[in-house]
């Protein structure tokens, strides 16, 4: 592990975390997993690009390896997925870790429609927040 500074979060980005209520299995993740499909970019350069640019880097700075094979091990996840990416608002759409959580960066631009589509659904937990972003030693203030 190496410490490094707080990436840049520009104040007011929006994420919202879509959360199946299905889970999956880490090891048949791990067990899908195809190696010689490993993402060959450095890991120093998406580090180093996320510290100087943020969160909104380019899409081809996120990368999850483990997306393919949860997606091979429950092909529901990857439909959830592609409908997220088709939501206007939402800049960066990606799993999270082995699964099944996906984040999105950015907001909905129909904020009724996606909540309907997404929020009234009973197999999803659908949580709104932004990146928040203090001064050091700040973490416990009030933000207003």
């Amino acid at each position: 592990m190496t410490p490094i500074n707080p990436p840049p979060f520009p104040q007011g980005v929006k994420l919202c975390i879509v959360k199946p209520s299905v889970g999956l299995s880490t090891p048949s993740v791990f067990k899908a997993l195809d190696y010689d499909k490993l993402s060959t970019t450095d890991p120093e350069e998406v580090l180093n690009k996320f510290c100087e640019e943020g969160v909104m880097v380019d899409n081809d700075f996120y990368i999850n390896d483990l997306e393919a094979p949860a997606f091979k091990v429950l092909p529901e996840l990857k439909e959830l997925k592609e409908e997220l990416v088709q939501v206007k608002g939402f800049e960066r759409v990606m799993m999270s870790g082995s699964g099944t959580s996906i984040f999105c960066i950015g907001e909905a631009e129909d904020k009724d429609a996606f909540m309907k589509k997404f929020g009234e659904r009973e197999d999803l937990v659908v949580v709104q927040t932004e990146f928040i972003s203090r001064d050091e030693n700040e973490w416990f203030s009030d933000l207003n």
